[in-house]
């Protein structure tokens, strides 16, 4: 459980062992129940590949929303504005993320609140701290989660 965190409404899974030396990525298992979107926001430090394993997300853009479905997925380059909604009916949605280089499985443990998949904390998020927090890794936050582009 010591890798297990929840931010936003949803469950991360660290995968990686931010230990290892030399880490040139973060992969991350994300759970998520219908309707959890994600702050807008824009990675500065890194890159990140959304692949569906189950259930449904959606990639919002300036320019579109992409829905991906199981066994899909999606690049996000380095400074695209984006968010992320689970936009399936019922049941979660499973992604795996891969963030490149490593950065983010660093602001989940900074930032995310430890706990059991199963177990959802009572989120109150500080918007204002976690840009600082999330600015330290090159993050830019747009807004609070839900909002659009």
């Amino acid at each position: 459980m010591k890798n297990s965190f929840w931010l936003f409404g949803s469950h991360h899974y660290v995968i990686t062992d931010p230990h290892y030396p030399n880490l040139e990525y973060d992969q991350v298992e994300k759970r998520s129940k219908p309707g959890v979107k994600t702050p807008p926001h824009i990675h500065g430090g890194y890159t990140e590949l959304v692949y569906v394993i189950e259930g449904q997300m959606t990639v919002h853009t300036k320019e579109e929303s992409i829905t991906l479905n199981s066994g899909q997925h999606f690049f996000i380059p380095k400074g695209m504005p984006h968010s992320l909604e689970a936009t399936q009916k019922q049941g979660i949605t499973r992604t795996l993320q891969t963030f490149a280089p490593a950065g983010f499985g660093s602001l989940l443990t900074q930032f995310g609140t430890a706990g059991a998949e199963n177990i959802p904390p009572v989120e109150s998020i500080d918007m204002e701290q976690f840009a600082k927090v999330s600015g330290e890794i090159g993050d830019i936050t747009l807004g609070p989660p839900g909002s659009s582009l």
